[in-house]
Protein backbone atom coordinates (compact mmCIF):
# COMPACT_ATOMS: atom_id res chain seq x y z
CA UNK A 1 0.00 0.00 0.00
CA UNK A 2 2.76 2.31 0.51
CA UNK A 3 4.33 1.96 -3.01
CA UNK A 4 0.93 2.99 -4.40
CA UNK A 5 0.44 5.76 -2.04
CA UNK A 6 3.91 7.00 -3.01
CA UNK A 7 3.14 6.56 -6.85
CA UNK A 8 -0.61 8.39 -6.56
CA UNK A 9 2.10 11.43 -4.68
CA UNK A 10 4.47 10.90 -7.81
CA UNK A 11 1.41 11.27 -10.03
CA UNK A 12 0.03 14.05 -9.02
CA UNK A 13 3.02 15.80 -8.73
CA UNK A 14 4.15 15.02 -12.46
CA UNK A 15 0.12 15.93 -13.35
CA UNK A 16 -0.20 19.22 -11.31
CA UNK A 17 -0.29 21.08 -14.17
CA UNK A 18 -2.68 18.99 -16.57
CA UNK A 19 -6.15 20.60 -17.71
CA UNK A 20 -9.58 18.07 -17.09
CA UNK A 21 -10.97 19.75 -19.95
CA UNK A 22 -7.88 18.72 -22.54
CA UNK A 23 -8.00 15.21 -21.23
CA UNK A 24 -11.84 14.93 -22.19
CA UNK A 25 -11.17 16.57 -25.63
CA UNK A 26 -8.48 14.51 -26.06
CA UNK A 27 -10.21 11.63 -25.34
CA UNK A 28 -12.98 12.29 -28.14
CA UNK A 29 -10.16 13.04 -31.07
CA UNK A 30 -9.53 8.94 -30.39
CA UNK A 31 -11.81 7.30 -33.03
CA UNK A 32 -13.48 4.26 -32.34
CA UNK A 33 -12.88 1.80 -35.65
CA UNK A 34 -16.34 -0.43 -35.14
CA UNK A 35 -15.77 -2.49 -38.36
CA UNK A 36 -13.06 -3.73 -37.19
CA UNK A 37 -13.19 -7.48 -35.74
CA UNK A 38 -10.25 -7.53 -33.05
CA UNK A 39 -11.90 -5.79 -29.37
CA UNK A 40 -8.13 -3.60 -29.50
CA UNK A 41 -8.19 -2.92 -32.97
CA UNK A 42 -11.84 -1.49 -32.77
CA UNK A 43 -11.01 0.54 -29.53
CA UNK A 44 -6.98 1.58 -30.42
CA UNK A 45 -6.03 1.98 -33.97
CA UNK A 46 -7.85 5.28 -34.08
CA UNK A 47 -5.91 6.17 -31.15
CA UNK A 48 -2.80 5.07 -32.93
CA UNK A 49 -3.07 6.92 -35.87
CA UNK A 50 -3.83 10.09 -34.53
CA UNK A 51 -0.70 9.77 -32.63
CA UNK A 52 1.53 8.29 -35.48
CA UNK A 53 -0.01 11.86 -37.60
CA UNK A 54 1.76 14.33 -34.72
CA UNK A 55 4.72 11.96 -35.69
CA UNK A 56 4.52 9.99 -32.10
CA UNK A 57 4.93 13.23 -29.65
CA UNK A 58 2.50 13.31 -26.96
CA UNK A 59 1.00 15.60 -24.28
CA UNK A 60 0.55 14.67 -21.10
CA UNK A 61 -3.26 15.69 -21.44
CA UNK A 62 -2.93 13.17 -24.98
CA UNK A 63 -1.19 10.37 -22.57
CA UNK A 64 -4.03 10.57 -19.90
CA UNK A 65 -6.57 10.07 -22.08
CA UNK A 66 -5.66 7.13 -23.56
CA UNK A 67 -4.88 5.73 -20.05
CA UNK A 68 -8.59 6.16 -19.85
CA UNK A 69 -9.81 4.58 -22.79
CA UNK A 70 -7.30 1.73 -21.72
CA UNK A 71 -8.41 1.70 -18.46
CA UNK A 72 -12.27 1.55 -19.87
CA UNK A 73 -11.39 -1.14 -21.95
CA UNK A 74 -9.94 -3.40 -18.78
CA UNK A 75 -12.81 -2.88 -17.42
CA UNK A 76 -14.58 -4.36 -20.18
CA UNK A 77 -12.80 -6.90 -21.03
CA UNK A 78 -11.23 -8.47 -17.39
CA UNK A 79 -12.64 -6.58 -14.53
CA UNK A 80 -16.30 -7.45 -15.41
CA UNK A 81 -15.39 -10.96 -13.81
CA UNK A 82 -14.76 -9.24 -10.32
CA UNK A 83 -16.90 -6.39 -10.37
CA UNK A 84 -20.64 -6.22 -9.14
CA UNK A 85 -20.11 -2.45 -10.21
CA UNK A 86 -20.10 -3.68 -14.08
CA UNK A 87 -22.67 -6.19 -14.05
CA UNK A 88 -25.41 -3.19 -12.31
CA UNK A 89 -24.27 -1.37 -14.88
CA UNK A 90 -24.83 -4.02 -17.78
CA UNK A 91 -28.23 -4.77 -16.30
CA UNK A 92 -29.06 -1.37 -16.51
CA UNK A 93 -28.51 -1.37 -20.32
CA UNK A 94 -31.83 -2.61 -22.96
CA UNK A 95 -31.94 -6.09 -23.52
CA UNK A 96 -31.04 -4.96 -27.22
CA UNK A 97 -27.38 -3.45 -25.91
CA UNK A 98 -26.42 -6.26 -24.53
CA UNK A 99 -25.99 -7.77 -28.12
CA UNK A 100 -23.23 -5.18 -28.48
CA UNK A 101 -19.70 -6.04 -29.10
CA UNK A 102 -17.56 -5.33 -26.82
CA UNK A 103 -15.55 -2.25 -28.32
CA UNK A 104 -19.06 -0.53 -28.52
CA UNK A 105 -19.61 -1.19 -24.54
CA UNK A 106 -16.33 0.60 -24.31
CA UNK A 107 -17.25 3.49 -26.78
CA UNK A 108 -20.98 3.67 -24.97
CA UNK A 109 -19.02 3.81 -21.78
CA UNK A 110 -16.82 6.28 -22.48
CA UNK A 111 -19.35 8.30 -23.84
CA UNK A 112 -21.05 7.89 -20.79
CA UNK A 113 -17.92 8.95 -18.88
CA UNK A 114 -17.51 11.75 -20.77
CA UNK A 115 -20.99 13.34 -20.59
CA UNK A 116 -20.73 12.57 -16.66
CA UNK A 117 -17.20 14.77 -16.57
CA UNK A 118 -18.50 17.63 -18.47
CA UNK A 119 -21.53 18.02 -16.38
CA UNK A 120 -19.16 17.62 -13.32
CA UNK A 121 -16.98 20.49 -14.65
CA UNK A 122 -19.81 22.76 -14.98
CA UNK A 123 -20.47 22.07 -11.11
CA UNK A 124 -17.11 21.73 -9.87
CA UNK A 125 -15.14 23.21 -12.11
CA UNK A 126 -11.53 21.64 -14.41
CA UNK A 127 -9.78 20.93 -10.70
CA UNK A 128 -12.33 19.20 -9.69
CA UNK A 129 -12.69 16.76 -12.65
CA UNK A 130 -9.01 16.35 -12.97
CA UNK A 131 -9.40 15.18 -9.56
CA UNK A 132 -11.75 12.73 -10.16
CA UNK A 133 -10.28 11.48 -13.34
CA UNK A 134 -7.18 10.77 -11.08
CA UNK A 135 -9.29 8.72 -8.64
CA UNK A 136 -10.64 6.79 -11.34
CA UNK A 137 -7.38 6.33 -12.90
CA UNK A 138 -4.85 6.19 -10.07
CA UNK A 139 -6.93 4.60 -7.10
CA UNK A 140 -10.06 2.82 -7.80
CA UNK A 141 -8.09 1.42 -10.80
CA UNK A 142 -4.42 1.37 -9.63
CA UNK A 143 -4.10 -2.57 -10.04
CA UNK A 144 -3.98 -1.69 -13.55
CA UNK A 145 -2.95 1.61 -14.07
CA UNK A 146 0.15 1.29 -11.91
CA UNK A 147 1.09 -2.20 -13.88
CA UNK A 148 0.47 -0.34 -17.23
CA UNK A 149 3.05 2.69 -15.71
CA UNK A 150 5.20 0.40 -15.11
CA UNK A 151 5.39 -1.64 -18.25
CA UNK A 152 5.77 2.15 -19.83
CA UNK A 153 8.46 3.15 -17.49
CA UNK A 154 10.71 -0.05 -18.41
CA UNK A 155 10.67 -0.05 -21.65
CA UNK A 156 8.05 -3.10 -22.25
CA UNK A 157 9.01 -5.30 -19.67
CA UNK A 158 7.21 -5.73 -16.70
CA UNK A 159 8.31 -6.31 -13.38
Amino acid sequence: MVEVKDGILKIFDKYEKVEGRKILENLKKFEFRQNEEAFERACLLGAVEYFESKDGEITDEEFLALLIRLTIMHFVAEKWRSSMWYLILWGLLFEKNQKFKMSEVVQRFEEQFIEYMEILEKAIGDGGIKMIMFTFLFIENADFTFRLLNITENGNKPN
